[in-house]
């Protein structure tokens, strides 16, 4: 059920580290404004729709430790606003979306104020037990609260993976154990879910 999307996609590889970078247009949305809502009229009186760009940016690193450990890192950040275009700040290779996002907290688009960028943290390892058997096991964090009173009004919401892989010859068999907050991929903003034309990402 995957759709495709227009994108850009960079890669680095090398024996021990292997880096990929997509930018990823997703679909648009609007806002249509009724006739009773002033607030959305021009000086004139005619009704105003404010088309919402969405864009996804992903990225991920992987690092060979020696020939039996790997450990890996991504980021992703959806961003949405009235007319938005790509930002040089999320384009910059090294530097984390989420510190990006805090120099444009109240971002002012027209007559639409939003602040609908909506990143995710994922860490993991990859270990070879044998030649045969292969152990997998990762976590995504979409919200942590640091200071234990804020978990009263914002839930710490991630997500785990735990993967045991077999293969001999022509046989495979994998075991995947999926366990996760029933908020993840979830956002206060309108514009921020993890799908594109309805479909998940």
């Amino acid at each position: 059920y995957a759709t495709s999307f227009d994108h850009l996609k960079i890669n680095y590889k090398n024996n021990k580290l292997n880096y990929n970078y997509y930018i990823i247009r997703l679909n648009n949305s609007n806002i249509k404004c009724t006739p009773d809502n002033t607030d959305c009229a021009d000086s004139w009186g005619n009704n105003i729709i404010h088309y919402i760009n969405r864009w996804y940016y992903y990225r991920d690193i992987s690092l060979k430790i020696n020939n039996k450990v790997s450990i890996y890192l991504s980021e992703s950040i959806i961003s949405t606003g009235e007319n938005r275009n790509l930002e040089w700040y999320y384009l910059t290779p090294l530097g984390l979306f989420f510190a990006e996002q805090n120099h444009n907290q109240d971002r002012a688009d027209g007559d639409v104020i939003t602040n609908n960028d909506n990143t995710i943290f994922g860490l993991g390892i990859n270990y070879i037990i044998n030649k045969n058997i292969t152990l997998d096991v990762s976590i995504i964090l979409d919200e942590f609260q640091i200071d234990k009173e804020d978990r009263n009004k914002y839930q710490d919401v991630f997500g785990t993976s735990f993967g045991l892989q077999y293969n001999k010859n022509d046989f495979n068999i994998n075991f995947n154990l999926h366990y996760s907050s029933p908020w993840l991929y979830l956002h206060s903003g309108l514009f921020t879910n993890y799908q594109n034309n309805n479909f998940p990402i």
